[in-house]
């Protein structure tokens, strides 16, 4: 059993209860934030995996990243044209999230940006197949044109 308690003088009957709910969420769910801003650019996919891996382990339950955080860190590092960590990034996405049509389109961006043509195709037709996307249709239907 994990505990902890804290006395709040300035506080009494009517508002401890809402302070003291607060401090007990915190407590249950300490380790669970990232310690790093999410435009440092030192922050590489093994940290957020270990990151998760950490918090499993504390809530006693699998728990992966989201992937909109996932996602916004490839796309950060897509805008720095930091291509190892943006694939990175959507490569954990498609590992977490197979069934995801925006984990594939988001994969589309990055071949797109890298000029691979054919990849960004691919990705953007397995993401279509998944889910309509009017953004990944529009992109798919550029791209074919373009031939």
């Amino acid at each position: 059993l994990q505990w902890n308690w804290k006395y709040n003088p300035e506080d009494g009957h009517t508002s401890i209860p809402l302070i003291a709910g607060y401090d007990a969420m915190r407590f249950l769910f300490r380790g669970y934030s990232l310690d790093k801003d999410m435009n440092d650019t030192s922050i590489a996919v093994n940290y957020i995996i270990e990151h998760y891996n950490k918090v499993s382990v504390l809530l006693q339950y699998k728990v992966l990243p989201s992937e909109a955080l996932v996602n916004s860190l490839g796309y950060n590092f897509l805008s720095y044209k930091n291509y190892d960590k943006t694939y990175g990034f959507f490569k954990l996405n498609l590992y977490n999230y197979p069934s995801s049509a925006n984990a594939r389109d988001s994969m589309g961006d990055y071949y797109l940006e890298k000029n691979d043509r054919k990849n960004a195709i691919d990705m953007f037709r397995k993401a279509l197949s998944l889910q309509e996307l009017p953004g990944t249709r529009k992109k798919l239907e550029a791209l074919e044109m373009n031939k």
